[in-house]
């Protein structure tokens, strides 16, 4: 039933509150934070800064705004990557790209328009991604898996949400404080000051991001644990394998 288990520390698929579950999804995201940090933000946050920002001199408010938006596309290269490791902690890179560019484009055009603002994202995309569900059968679904607690992925959202604005504005501040008592004349909006409110947002946006979707993540997982039993479902199936083998 050991599903996951890094340098000691170990994940145990087994029934747990909301509450629990979203804080077993930190430790998916403490154990698996290089590989996440390498798939969100390595290639597609450097290539939106190279070809946009830095060659255009797009205004940052416009910027923080688009990069805001595109949250749901980044989302999905720290699902497609938690959603492996999970299962398989020694996954290797080329495993990790394997199927990447169908999680990608899986149900994007939705959740980039009128899903956009959908306050459980988090939870709902493995079933949209991972399980490729789509209109009654997505709506059964989902139905099924609130009695697990599926509907938690409205106060993940608020949770993050706070701790992204509390971290950004607390660095701005620190920063603009400090630069002001060996600069005077440093004035906090100007825009060229950019890189000093582009640095923390982005470094948040990293941090805050992977973040959600191993809490979302590891709530799916436990909602299909308290509605399914797919802990036994997983842990007989296992079983069956090995007794095969011998």
């Amino acid at each position: 039933r050991e599903l996951f288990c890094m340098n000691g520390n170990s994940l145990n698929l087994r029934a747990r509150t909301a509450w629990e579950a979203a804080d077993s999804g930190l430790l998916l995201w403490r154990q698996n934070l290089i590989h996440l940090i390498v798939f969100f933000s390595a290639v597609p946050i450097a290539a939106i800064i190279i070809g946009g920002v830095v060659p255009f001199g797009i205004h940052f408010l416009f910027f923080f705004g688009f990069l805001w938006w595109l949250k749901p596309l980044f989302e999905r290269f720290a699902l497609h990557v938690i959603s492996i490791r999970f299962f398989n902690k020694t996954a290797s890179v080329k495993e990790l790209f394997k199927g990447l560019g169908k999680t990608l484009v899986r149900s994007l055009a939705g959740d980039l328009l009128w899903r956009r603002l959908s306050p459980k994202r988090s939870v709902i995309m493995p079933l949209r991604i991972l399980e490729s569900l789509h209109g009654a059968n997505l709506k059964k679904r989902k139905a099924a898996l609130e009695r697990g607690g599926i509907n938690f992925g409205f106060f993940l959202t608020i949770i993050c949400m706070a701790l992204e604005a509390v971290l950004y504005v607390g660095e701005v501040l620190f920063f603009s404080l400090t630069t002001q008592i060996f600069n005077s004349k440093f004035k906090m909006f100007d825009d060229n000051n950019f890189w000093s409110f582009f640095i923390p947002y982005l470094f948040n946006f990293i941090i805050v991001e992977t973040l959600y979707v191993c809490m979302g993540f590891a709530v799916y997982i436990n909602s299909r644990v308290v509605v399914e039993g797919w802990d036994l479902q997983l842990m007989f199936s296992k079983g069956f394998e090995n007794n095969n083998k011998l």
